[in-house]
């Protein structure tokens, strides 16, 4: 088989309805995880798969590009498995670069998706990946080692830029309308969407690794620069990732020092530096206050969230006390930026709860707040909390019984919305 240089994940490409050349590969993984050439199919109709590669085509035209069908139907999603079979596929043909202008907010696919993107990364692979149009966390978009696109309605169709959304790592900008020529002399345009910014931003991509030898994502990133479509709009920022991801930080620490991969400053900036839009009782997302010392409220965190989400519900911890992100939970770096943090996971994530592990040794300095929809709390600290002002629960221990029990009370107390479990196109 000849090198191919972008993979395509979509819906799959027809050859011949725009200039994107003959396919190295052109490929269906369908629900029985089976990978098959893919012959008998509507030559005449125009895929989102086959736009983006006329994208890229525009803009890289010496790419030779291979697509990898998942998407089929009615429905326009695919299920997890045919993702991962995608991706595991490519990882063992060592694919350079990955091109998907498809991606999911649910959870549920969050950690199977993280650990085959990183797999890849591991062996030198870029994934360029679209978010979700109403721009939450979407994977693979939202990882650091993935370079994440947004569409700008301020940028030309030649033209891409950075921005930093709050709580999310740095993403390129670029058009989300683009104009394509069919070979019957027919021009459209595209609607404007993540899904069309990000394959010009592929193409970038692929045009810039040509000449750098760089294989860190934010090394490719800041090589772009140097790129005559490249136009500053935000206010000029280090490109590293927003988010503390270990296995990014591991994967690349002996070529830089910490600083370099991850900044603790940045990333409370990113979570704090916006006016919250609202106090925590205002919120939509409930929030519960878990309150005691940190190794048990840490502990405790943890099973309450991984309570809701066995029973289908997105919840997202936050910790107050020192290097709360190597827990993997969002950082609260002191008590007074704790609106600001609850607001941006809010925005950024829409998940169906937040749980603040917020620890505390010395109430007479560190007193416990009653803001919060449900404040759970050690027995030790009790007596500190004004029961009559918030739900109020109070634990001993926190072995499995207890946390079950906990749950309950929450669930009890709050009305949590169900997710649905879909992989989208990001159109």
């Amino acid at each position: 088989m000849a090198d191919i240089d972008i993979m395509i994940i979509d819906d799959g490409v027809t050859e011949g309805r725009f200039y994107t050349g003959s396919l190295v590969c052109n490929y269906e993984i369908d629900s029985t995880l089976i990978l098959t050439q893919r012959t008998a199919y509507d030559t005449n109709k125009d895929s989102h798969g086959t736009f983006c590669a006329a994208i890229i085509q525009q803009y890289a035209p010496d790419a030779k590009l291979g697509s990898i069908k998942i998407i089929g139907g009615t429905a326009i999603r695919a299920q997890r498995s045919q993702l991962l079979a995608a991706l595991q596929w490519c990882r063992g043909k060592r694919i350079g670069q990955i091109h998907m202008s498809i991606g999911t907010t649910n959870f549920r696919d969050f950690k199977e998706i993280h650990d085959s993107i990183y797999a890849l990364y591991e062996e030198g692979t870029i994934v360029v990946a679209a978010y979700s149009n109403n721009n939450q966390y979407t994977l693979p978009a939202g990882l650091s080692c993935v370079i994440g696109v947004q569409r700008s309605e301020l940028l030309t169709e030649t033209q891409f830029s950075y921005a930093f959304p709050p709580g999310l790592n740095p993403v390129v900008l670029a058009s989300g309308i683009r104009k394509l020529s069919k070979t019957n002399g027919e021009v459209i345009n595209t609607p404007s969407s993540n899904s069309f910014a990000a394959p010009f931003v592929s193409a970038v991509v692929y045009n810039t690794r040509k000449i750098t030898a760089q294989q860190n994502t934010y090394e490719i990133l800041e090589a772009m620069q140097g790129n005559l479509c490249y136009v500053q709009m935000d206010t000029e920022r280090k490109l590293v990732p927003t988010l503390y991801d270990m296995a990014f930080c591991e994967k690349n620490k002996n070529a830089q020092e910490l600083e370099n991969l991850w900044n603790e400053a940045l990333y409370v900036r990113s979570f704090t530096s916006h006016k919250p839009l609202a106090s925590i009782q205002e919120m939509e997302t409930p929030c519960v206050y878990i309150y005691g010392e940190q190794s048990e409220i840490t502990c405790l965190a943890k099973k309450l969230a991984a309570l809701f989400a066995y029973n289908g519900y997105y919840a997202i911890v936050a910790g107050q006390f020192p290097c709360a992100y190597k827990d993997g939970f969002a950082y609260i770096d002191k008590p007074c930026n704790k609106q600001a943090v609850c607001n941006t996971i809010e925005s950024a994530y829409a998940c169906d709860i937040i749980l603040c592990a917020i620890a505390i040794c010395d109430t007479s300095i560190n007193p416990i707040e009653a803001e919060a929809d449900i404040v759970i709390v050690s027995k030790a600290c009790a007596k500190h909390v004004d029961t009559e002002a918030t739900d109020c629960f109070v634990f001993e221990s926190i072995t499995d019984s207890e946390s079950h029990s906990l749950y309950n009370q929450i669930t009890h107390c709050l009305e949590v919305a169900e997710n649905e479990d879909d992989y989208d196109r990001n159109d």
